[in-house]
């Protein structure tokens, strides 16, 4: 694959129009914006990580993990764990955003998601014809697909849809941004097909995930759009007409020298950096004296999402991606998500939730596998839900760094719920429920999310 990015030395002054951050909200606004002829610069605070970039092997994975400045971490580190007050925000860090470290599930939302007034009215009204064209729109790039029938069964996939039939729960597989075909182009790309390999979230090695990076940022770069790496956008200033961004270049060592932020100017910016990147640049922008809503860093979500492990089941899972290790054809673990047990369509909206298989990535199983009562992970699944929240999250600037807090996250009424069912789920197959905050270590035992990009 191709590199995109340009070196920084020819990145101008002046564009018509920037986008910042590069996951699905920057690549989409990106690749629109290029096709209608407006002269677009992309600012990616990460680096581009091309297939076998992305680490394998548990030092490898560490050397991709950011920390706060305070304790030394890089900040050009593919994942970004922010660490909140009860609960642990995931972000990729990288030319592609989020993309190149998720699990690539393509669902539509309930309707009646945006029935919620909260949503502007325009959309609200538009929910049948514009929004149902956007879904097909990025559908028709993304390509997602249910895992093929003809495929080796991944032992984790017929575990979720056995229990599924055990509870009488909606079992059924989930369509994912994956290749499947042995030979596919996306976006002028030739791809490969997907290895089976367990590995999505620590970034496809194989060039088989339909990322950002693959679809729509190359598609951009196709109509014109300069891409840059390694600039962080810290803040916003009107200046008349035009905006200025003050930006630095992580990773080359200025901040050795305390030297001074740079700047560009657009007519037009596109915040997409992020749920956490765009809240931190716009108030850092507010404290400099850019009027914005008193609300900005309010009602931050986490998705519902908890994880959970179900330990020592009858069967065996494989959940556990291969790694660094040799790959064995006949024990597949499958792509990360594969099926789902649907319990959507409830009377009261937030009471629904998904339930996913999962897979561990091999850089972090081989640890798993050694700690306290985790012995023997080929018969433990791995699942992550996705459901609702109340949305108490806040975010603000503190010694000028993002700080999230969001107290008694797993005491809700839906957190309850979820744990109660994936408890039921794991007990019938045999095996004992392990609640994430219990296994995911790396998360200092606190509830995990992962945040996608956003234009704002």
């Amino acid at each position: 694959m191709p590199r995109l990015s340009r070196p920084i030395e020819s990145l101008r002054s002046h564009y018509q129009a920037v986008v910042v951050g590069s996951g699905y909200g920057g690549g989409v606004a990106a690749a629109r914006l290029a096709r209608a002829g407006v002269e677009v610069a992309v600012l990616e605070r990460g680096r581009e990580l091309l297939p076998g970039d992305f680490p394998a092997a548990e030092a490898a994975f560490r050397r991709e993990l950011q920390g706060s400045p305070a304790h030394g971490g890089s900040p050009l580190g593919l994942f970004d764990l922010r660490r909140g007050e009860d609960i642990q925000v995931l972000v990729g860090c990288g030319l592609g955003g989020t993309s190149l470290i998720d699990a690539c599930v393509c669902l539509r939302p309930e309707p009646q998601v945006f029935v919620d007034p909260v949503w502007p009215a325009a959309l609200r009204a538009e929910q049948d014809t514009r929004l149902v064209a956007g879904f097909q729109r990025a559908e028709a790039m993304l390509r997602p697909t249910t895992y093929p029938e003809g495929l080796p069964q991944p032992g984790k996939l017929r575990t979720l849809m056995r229990a599924g039939a055990a509870l009488g729960m909606r079992a059924r597989p989930v369509p994912i941004a994956v290749n499947f075909s042995e030979d596919r182009e996306v976006a002028g790309l030739r791809q490969q097909a997907c290895r089976l390999c367990g590995d999505c979230v620590t970034g496809c090695n194989h060039d088989a995930k339909n990322t950002v990076a693959a679809t729509y940022l190359p598609d951009a770069h196709a109509f014109g759009a300069e891409l840059f790496t390694q600039v962080a956008v810290r803040r916003l200033e009107r200046e008349g007409s035009r905006w200025l961004l003050h930006y630095d270049c992580p990773g080359v060592g200025r901040e050795r020298f305390g030297a001074p932020e740079m700047v560009l100017r657009a007519d037009l910016v596109i915040l997409a950096a992020g749920t956490l990147g765009t809240t931190e640049i716009l108030l850092r922008s507010r404290a400099a004296g850019l009027r914005l809503s008193g609300r900005l860093g309010q009602r931050l979500s986490g998705n519902g999402n908890l994880l959970g492990l179900g330990h020592d089941q009858h069967d065996r899972v494989d959940a556990v991606g291969w790694g660094d290790r040799p790959y064995t054809p006949d024990t597949p673990v499958g792509p990360t998500l594969t099926a789902m047990l649907d319990a959507r369509g409830q009377a009261r909206l937030e009471d629904g939730f998904i339930i996913h298989d999962g897979a561990i990535p091999g850089a972090l199983g081989q640890r798993l596998a050694e700690g306290p009562g985790l012995a023997g992970l080929r018969h433990s699944s791995a699942f992550l839900v996705t459901g609702h929240d109340d949305g108490r999250g806040e975010m603000s600037l503190v010694e000028d760094r993002l700080r999230i807090a969001w107290p008694a996250t797993d005491r809700s009424r839906e957190a309850g719920q979820i744990l109660a069912t994936l408890t039921r789920v794991v007990e019938s197959q045999g095996g004992t429920f392990v609640p994430g905050s219990a296994w995911t270590t790396s998360t200092s035992h606190a509830r995990l999310t992962v945040t996608r990009s956003a234009a704002v």
